[in-house]
């Protein structure tokens, strides 16, 4: 009789707990689906962000791709007219004869450069706009420089046009050209860091 009851009761103790395992089981697989889901989740919220803070750095970029390359451009015409107006005042230093002729090719080359000065001048308010600061301090520094050598080219013509012209009457200008390409170069090499995408990822 004894051994009949302890045998019901391992009977009625093994249905019990397979009935808690189940319930275990259940519970278990609850939450490791939950947790994939949570996990999902969470990835796909970072890819999204991920995604956006590309858009926005694209959305920043190509407004001052523009704004850069438009102002470089401009200033570097600006700075080649002036450019050949120093090789035609070379010339009429090497070439008497020719010096009228010259010097007038060079008061061309000296307005050309002057009918650019308010376009310039409006790229570069742009970029002032676009930024950032390391730029737009390069932009004013350069716009600051390419104006002295316009400047300096204007006066060496004025010289040149006197009756007596003195030797040294570029001097001034030559110095005023380095002075505005290395600007124009610093002004170049702060804007490709800025566009770099390293760069921009760094900005909040």
């Amino acid at each position: 009789m004894d051994l009949l009851r302890r045998v019901e009761v391992w009977r009625q103790n093994a249905r019990m707990d397979a009935g808690v395992a189940a319930v275990l089981g259940a519970a278990v697989g609850a939450l490791t689906t939950g947790g994939a889901a949570v996990v999902a989740a969470l990835l796909a919220r970072s890819q999204a962000r991920v995604q956006v803070q590309a858009d926005q750095r694209k959305s920043l970029r190509e407004p001052r791709k523009i704004a850069y390359v438009a102002f470089a451009e401009c200033w570097n015409k600006r700075y080649r007219l002036a450019e050949v107006g120093r090789v035609k005042l070379h010339m009429a230093l090497r070439v008497p004869q020719a010096r009228e002729e010259l010097l007038a090719e060079v008061a061309a080359h000296r307005s050309a450069a002057m009918d650019l000065t308010t376009e310039l001048e409006h790229l570069c308010a742009v970029v002032l706009v676009e930024g950032p600061a390391a730029v737009t301090s390069a932009a004013i520094e350069a716009s600051a420089t390419g104006f002295a050598q316009f400047n300096a080219l204007n006066d060496a013509l004025r010289l040149f046009m006197s009756p007596n012209a003195p030797d040294g009457g570029l001097n001034d200008y030559d110095a005023k050209q380095h002075e505005a390409y290395k600007a124009y170069r610093a002004f170049l090499s702060e804007a490709s860091d800025a566009l770099s995408v390293d760069w921009l990822a760094r900005q909040p």
